[in-house]
C-alpha cells in the first residue's frame, strides 16, 4: 500500500516524471529517467504546437514517451507517437514505452489496470491510451509527438501530407503537437514550420494556440559532447568558433571543440545537418 507521503508525491507531474520511470541509458543500463536541461527546457515551455529542431541524441523521443505514458495512466489522456517506419515504431514501443511500465510499482500499475496490450499499444481500463505507429487517423488525441518529422518530410513527402491532413486534425484545441527532427533539406512541411516559428521567436510574437512555438537545442548545449583533445584544431575550425562566438555569442571550451573535430572526421559535409551550432546550420 502506498504511504499518505507517496500519495501526495504521486500527485505531482514533475516529481513523477524525474522519479517513477526507468530507461536504458546509452550504455543499455536500466536507470531513472530524470530530464536533461534540454528536456526540462522543452517540458517547462510547452506550447499547444511545438516544433524542436535538435542534434543528435538529445533524448527528446525518450522524455516524450514518458510524458505519454505519464499522462495516459495519471491524467487518462489519448497519446501517439508517429515513428518514421513500423519497426522503429515497434522498437520505440518495446524499448522506452513497455520498458518503463513494465517497471514501474504494481501498486500504481493496479490502480489503472492494462485492459488491452499489443506490441504498438497499452488501452487502460480507466481511460487513457498510448500508441506508437506510422500514422494516425480516426478518433481524439491530446497528445501527439512526431520522431523524425524533417526525415518523413523528406523521405516520404505523401506519409507526411497524410500526418498533418489526419494525425494533426486528431488533436483539437487544448491538445499538444510536438515534431521533432534533425533537418532533412529546405523544403517540406518540418522546413516551413521551423522557419515561420523561429521567425516569429526572433519577432517576439504572441502566439495562438495553432502557431508553433521554435525549441533548438545545439550539440554544444550537451556536456557530454565533449573529449580530451589529442591534436591541435586546424586554422579553418578555429576561425570557425572564433565567428561563432563573435557572431552569436556561441562559447564552446577545448574539450568541445576536440568532439568536434572528431566527430566531423566521420561525418563530413553532414556534420552540420546532424550537429548544427545555430538553427541556420541545419538546413
Amino acid at each position: 500500500m502506498l504511504t499518505e507521503k507517496q500519495k501526495a508525491l504521486l500527485k505531482n507531474r514533475l516529481w513523477r516524471l524525474n522519479h517513477l520511470y526507468k530507461i536504458k541509458d546509452k550504455n543499455g543500463k536500466c536507470v531513472t529517467f530524470k530530464m536533461t536541461p534540454e528536456q526540462l527546457e522543452y517540458f517547462d515551455g510547452m506550447h499547444d504546437r511545438n516544433v524542436i529542431l535538435k542534434a543528435r541524441q538529445l533524448g527528446f523521443t525518450t522524455e516524450v514517451c514518458i510524458i505519454q505514458l505519464d499522462l495516459a495512466i495519471f491524467h487518462k489522456k489519448e497519446c501517439a507517437l508517429i515513428a518514421h517506419s513500423l519497426p522503429d515504431a515497434e522498437r520505440l514501443f518495446r524499448n522506452k514505452t513497455q520498458f518503463a511500465y513494465q517497471r514501474m510499482p504494481d501498486d500504481i500499475k493496479l490502480a489503472n489496470p492494462l485492459v488491452k496490450e499489443t506490441t504498438s499499444e497499452y488501452v487502460f481500463a480507466k481511460g487513457g491510451s498510448v500508441t506508437v505507429s506510422t500514422s494516425f487517423r480516426g478518433g481524439t488525441l491530446y497528445s501527439l509527438h512526431v520522431s523524425e518529422f524533417g526525415k518523413i518530410c523528406a523521405k516520404y513527402p505523401e506519409k507526411a501530407k497524410e500526418i498533418v491532413t489526419g494525425a494533426f486534425e486528431a488533436v483539437p484545441l487544448g491538445g499538444v503537437i510536438t515534431l521533432e527532427s534533425t533537418a532533412e533539406g529546405r523544403a517540406g512541411y518540418f522546413y516551413d514550420y521551423c522557419t515561420e516559428a523561429e521567425k516569429a521567436m526572433l519577432q517576439g510574437k504572441e502566439l495562438s494556440n495553432l502557431d508553433w512555438k521554435f525549441f533548438f537545442f545545439s550539440w554544444w548545449k550537451n556536456p557530454q559532447y565533449a573529449i580530451d583533445p589529442v591534436e591541435s584544431l586546424p586554422v579553418r575550425l578555429l576561425e570557425y568558433f572564433a565567428e561563432m562566438e563573435a557572431k552569436h555569442g556561441v562559447i564552446v571550451n577545448e574539450r568541445q571543440k576536440a568532439w568536434y573535430y572528431a566527430k566531423e572526421k566521420t561525418l563530413g559535409d553532414d556534420m552540420k545537418r546532424e550537429y548544427p551550432t545555430i538553427p541556420a546550420e541545419a538546413f
